[in-house]
């Protein structure tokens, strides 16, 4: 509750400094600093658009190639909607997933997170106490 408020403080602000200075009379000296301010906020918003842009299209599906673990196979599919399906041989788990960086982060239905790194090809997953496994985009 308490980040909600000073959350929602702080975008207030910024809102009420923005309609101070467009309410006050002008002089020229102010006219430049107020110019100057908005065109800061301007490239600030510019800026932060773009880094959220940038993003790697991940949509699709993935045969495991190589892991530690013999004799199993699996294939994960990353649908457009971030829901997303690992089916193994013995066991299906469904996910939400994001990308982040250079890492693919899968978040499952029962609360666990699963981050693989990002590669050329598909991604690579290591779990604790079971090892890697090497993921190659078939579709």
């Amino acid at each position: 509750m308490q980040d909600r408020i000073q959350a929602g403080r702080l975008s207030f602000i910024p809102v009420s400094i923005f309609i101070l200075l467009i309410n006050k009379p002008c002089e020229k000296y102010m006219c430049k600093m107020q110019a100057y301010f908005l065109a800061a906020i301007l490239l600030g918003v510019m800026y932060a658009i773009s880094g959220c842009s940038e993003q790697v299209e991940m949509t699709g599906t993935y045969q495991q190639v190589s892991g530690d673990v013999p004799g199993s196979s699996s294939v994960i599919e990353l649908e457009d909607t971030k829901n997303g399906v690992w089916q193994t041989e013995i066991d299906e788990v469904s996910f939400r997933w994001s990308v982040r960086d250079n890492e693919i982060w899968m978040h499952t239905k029962t609360g666990g997170v699963i981050i693989g790194r990002i590669t050329d090809q598909g991604f690579v997953i290591e779990l604790p106490e079971v090892g890697s496994f090497v993921f190659h985009r078939i579709r």
